[in-house]
C-alpha cells in the first residue's frame, strides 16, 4: 500500500499519510493515468507455452511486407470512412483557394507532397496520370450523352465539363487558342520586326522598297519563329505530307516537294491570320514574299512566270 498522499493526477505528494482502516467507498489510490506515469518495468521474453523456454526474436512471425494493392485498399479504406469520394481528397489536395476566394494554407507536410509531385520529382508525374485518364473506358462518355459532342470544344469552360476525356481534351484546345491569340498579339507588336520601315502621310508605318532584299525572307522566318512558335509548329504539321514508305523503301516527292509546299503555305496562312488581327500588319508584305519566294523554287518557266505576274500585280496596288 502507498504511504504517501497523491495530487489529482496521481503523482505523491511527498507527506507520508496515516495508516487508516481501508474503506471500500473510496476511489482507489492508483493514478488515473497509470501508462503515463508508473515506473516501466524490465520487459520479459514471451515464454513459449508448449516447451517452456523463451521465445526468440529470429522465431517470431513478422508480418508480410504490404504489397501495391494492399496499400490501395487501405486508402481506399480510409476515403470511405471520412465519407469522402475521390473527387474530394483530390480537389481537397490540390485546390489553391476556398470558397469564398481566399488562398488556401497548406501544411508544412501538405505543401511538401503536392510539391514534389506538380514539381515532377516524385515516382509517377501528372503527364503518367493524364495518359492513364485519357486511355480510361470511364472517362469517355456514351454516344447518348450531351457531353459526347463537346470533345475538344472551345465554347464551354473545360472545367465545368464532367467526364475526363471530354475535360481534358477542352482544357488542350482551350489553352492552345490562348496561346496562339497571344503570339499574334506579340508578332503585330510595333517592335516585332514585321512592319515597314517606311512611314505613311497618315504617319501609320508602311513597306517601302528598302524592307525588300536578299535577307527578307530569312528575317520574316526568323521573327515569326520568334514570337509564333506554336503557330509554326502547328502549321507545318498540317502541310507537311506523311512519309510513305514503299517495299522498304522511303518515297522521295518530285511533283509538290515537301519543302516548297511547306514554305508557301506557312507564309500564306500566317499572313492570313496576321492580316486579320492587326488592320496595319503587314499582308501585302506577306503576299509579295510569298510570290517571291514561290519564284526563287518554282521549277518550270510557266511557274516562274505566274509568280513573277502575280508579284508585280501586288506592287501595282502599293
Amino acid at each position: 500500500m502507498n504511504n504517501h498522499e497523491n495530487d489529482s493526477f496521481g503523482y505523491p505528494t511527498g507527506t507520508p499519510r496515516a495508516p487508516s482502516t481501508p474503506n471500500n467507498n473510496t476511489c482507489p489510490t492508483t493514478p488515473i493515468y497509470p501508462y503515463y506515469y508508473a515506473t516501466p518495468s524490465t520487459p520479459q521474453a514471451p515464454t513459449d507455452t508448449t516447451s517452456g523456454e523463451p521465445d526468440t526474436v529470429s522465431s517470431r512471425k513478422r508480418k508480410p511486407k504490404r504489397t501495391e494493392e494492399d496499400k490501395l485498399e487501405y486508402m481506399l479504406g480510409a476515403l470511405n470512412q471520412l465519407s469522402w469520394t475521390l473527387g474530394d481528397f483530390l480537389y481537397m489536395i490540390f485546390r489553391v483557394a476556398d470558397n469564398q476566394g481566399q488562398k488556401v494554407t497548406r501544411s508544412r507536410r501538405h505543401a511538401a507532397m503536392v510539391s514534389r509531385f506538380l514539381g515532377g520529382t516524385s515516382r509517377h508525374t501528372a503527364g503518367e496520370i493524364l495518359k492513364a485518364w485519357l486511355r480510361d473506358p470511364c472517362g469517355k462518355p456514351n454516344q447518348d450523352a450531351d457531353e459526347y459532342s463537346a470533345m475538344f470544344t472551345s465554347t464551354v469552360a473545360y472545367y465545368e465539363l464532367k467526364h475526363a476525356r471530354v475535360a481534358i481534351t477542352a482544357a488542350a484546345t482551350q489553352l492552345v487558342e490562348k496561346e496562339l491569340e497571344r503570339e499574334i498579339r506579340m508578332v503585330t507588336r510595333s517592335d516585332s520586326g514585321l512592319h515597314g520601315s517606311g512611314v505613311s502621310p497618315k504617319g501609320k508605318p508602311e513597306i517601302c522598297w528598302n524592307d525588300i532584299g536578299p535577307a527578307t525572307v530569312s528575317n520574316v522566318k526568323n521573327i515569326i519563329n520568334r514570337y509564333q512558335p506554336l503557330t509554326w509548329d502547328i502549321v507545318n504539321h498540317l502541310v507537311t505530307p506523311p512519309s510513305r514508305v514503299r517495299g522498304g523503301v522511303q518515297a522521295v516527292r518530285k511533283i509538290r516537294p515537301p519543302d516548297l509546299v511547306r514554305s508557301l503555305s506557312w507564309f500564306h496562312v500566317i499572313s492570313i491570320l496576321t492580316h486579320i488581327t492587326d488592320i496595319y500588319g503587314n499582308y501585302q508584305f506577306y503576299q509579295l514574299l510569298t510570290h517571291l519566294f514561290c519564284s526563287f523554287l518554282a521549277r518550270g518557266q510557266g511557274n516562274l512566270v505566274l509568280c513573277m505576274w502575280r508579284t508585280a500585280s501586288i506592287i501595282h496596288v502599293w
